[in-house]
């Protein structure tokens, strides 16, 4: 269990710089991410120019998940100096990449494949019902349709 606490600011120091964030020693020998989201109020295009590893940064403890690691956030700390709200930002993945369809749309670079031609077994399927080579799904065509019109064959 962490001695980090929810809701607490702690001065840290950088322990190491990811292209996705930086992770933070706050409490000795217990470090916790601030996602690249959680560093400024803006946009940051690098990591770099905002710290590097050894610089003290402080940070607010904005959640522990049930696996023990713990987000942490710069922001939250530049809006309470601001006087500014802050609202945690819900962590959720953009995409799944589980099995069963959800292989985008039609307009995905030939990866999805128009409404089935023969029989109407569409199954809720992708694409209108259409086989996907994107996000595990099943099957195989043999070109990509434009509109609608293309075909899919089953292996």
């Amino acid at each position: 269990m962490s001695n980090i606490e929810v809701g607490k600011m702690y001065n840290g120091t950088v322990k190491s710089v990811r292209n996705f964030g930086i992770f933070v020693e706050c409490v000795a020998g217990e470090e916790g991410l601030v996602h690249i989201s959680e560093l400024d109020n803006c946009r940051i295009e690098n990591i770099d120019a905002v710290c590097s590893v050894g610089d003290s940064i402080s940070v607010k403890c904005i959640g522990v998940d049930d696996q023990g690691r713990v987000r942490l956030s710069r922001r939250a700390v530049i809006c309470e100096e601001q006087g500014l709200p802050y609202e945690v930002r819900d962590v959720r993945p953009r995409r799944s990449f589980s099995g069963g369809g959800g292989g985008g749309n039609r307009n995905s670079n030939g990866r999805s494949f128009g409404p089935r031609k023969f029989g109407n077994d569409n199954r809720g399927r992708s694409g209108g019902g259409g086989r996907s080579f994107g996000g595990g799904s099943f099957g195989h065509s043999r070109r990509p349709s434009s509109g609608g019109s293309g075909f899919s064959r089953d292996y």
